[in-house]
């Protein structure tokens, strides 16, 4: 099976210039422009964690509107996963549950999926934050920003 598509602000292969051109322009039309929300109501906690997600990946302007979807579904996973820990951690004897440990595989798995569709594995975020800090150096870049047809100062 071959492996997802990816961002072409993430690729480590080798592209032409055009090729480069014309996937940013086709990922930034169906990134869309409006702010980021949780596309249903969740929880106060699940909130939090939608927002902690979202925060971290607004810096390196790789999300977009359609993204809120794995998001929210992130957070309710993750918020759900703490739970049962925590049920878990008041009642050991829980561990020994067919039920719970059942659930509990499930949100597991449903958490990594989440992690691979995000690229939040910790060479995905070595690579994401290295943009992050390139987009940054860009927008401080005064001789980038006259080439690109700004004001000279």
């Amino acid at each position: 099976m071959a492996r997802p598509a990816k961002l072409i602000d993430t690729q480590s292969r080798h592209n032409t210039k055009s090729d480069i051109e014309k996937r940013k322009n086709a990922e930034s039309n169906l990134k869309g422009n409006a702010q980021v929300k949780p596309p249903y109501k969740i929880t106060a906690g699940q909130r939090k964690i939608f927002n902690k997600i979202k925060t971290m990946f607004e810096k390196t302007e790789l999300i977009g509107e359609l993204d809120c979807y794995v998001l929210a579904e992130g957070a309710v996973v993750i918020d759900r996963l703490q739970q049962l820990e925590q049920m878990i951690n008041n009642d050991p004897a829980l561990l020994t549950d067919k039920d719970v440990m059942s659930i509990r595989k499930g949100y597991t798995q449903d958490f990594f999926r989440i992690c691979n569709e995000l690229s939040l594995s910790p060479q995905s975020r070595a690579k994401i934050g290295s943009i992050a800090v390139n987009k940054a150096e860009e927008k401080n870049d005064t001789l980038l920003q006259i080439l690109k047809g700004g004001s000279s100062l």
